[in-house]
């Protein structure tokens, strides 16, 4: 488990660094942490490095996926989904497909690329989520407390 106090936005980049040493492409990352918190953001600073990692070339808009819940980054490499579960209360399986969660794992995985879960803990059994690392951002006065557990196996 990583623990990392961040002092501003601009500290994020490191800090993203670190996450994609650990976490191999093809896995699945929950996000976790009150609204406002940093959980998109964290996102979007993750998708900029990848980018300019992988295409040395500008992201395209990375928004919340709140209202749509789903947001598809397919035309990067490697592609990203990104889920927001706020929205939704009790997430079962049958939620998750409808709302095409199997088909975006299925995709990630197959082209290794990554998928972000905010709110995950909203499903019922998040293992159905098949998550490889969680993030639970904390926002303090002046930072965001980042605590990043790999093995997110439950």
């Amino acid at each position: 488990m990583l623990k990392v106090v961040q002092s501003t936005v601009t500290d994020l980049p490191q800090l993203v660094d670190q996450v994609m040493n650990e976490i191999p492409p093809g896995s699945v990352i929950g996000l976790s942490g009150a609204l406002g918190s940093g959980k998109t953001t964290f996102v979007r600073a993750f998708m900029e490095k990848l980018i300019r990692n992988h295409q040395g070339k500008k992201p395209p808009r990375i928004v919340s996926p709140t209202f749509v819940i789903h947001q598809v980054y397919h035309d990067i490499t490697p592609p990203v989904d990104h889920f927001d579960l706020y929205r939704m209360d009790h997430v079962n399986d049958r939620m998750l497909n409808e709302i095409g969660y199997n088909d975006a794992l299925a995709y990630v995985q197959s082209h290794r690329g990554y998928l972000f879960v905010e709110w995950y803990e909203h499903c019922r059994d998040i293992r159905s989520l098949g998550l490889n690392a969680t993030i639970a951002i904390q926002g303090l006065e002046s930072s965001r407390h980042y605590e990043i557990n790999l093995d997110a196996k439950v």
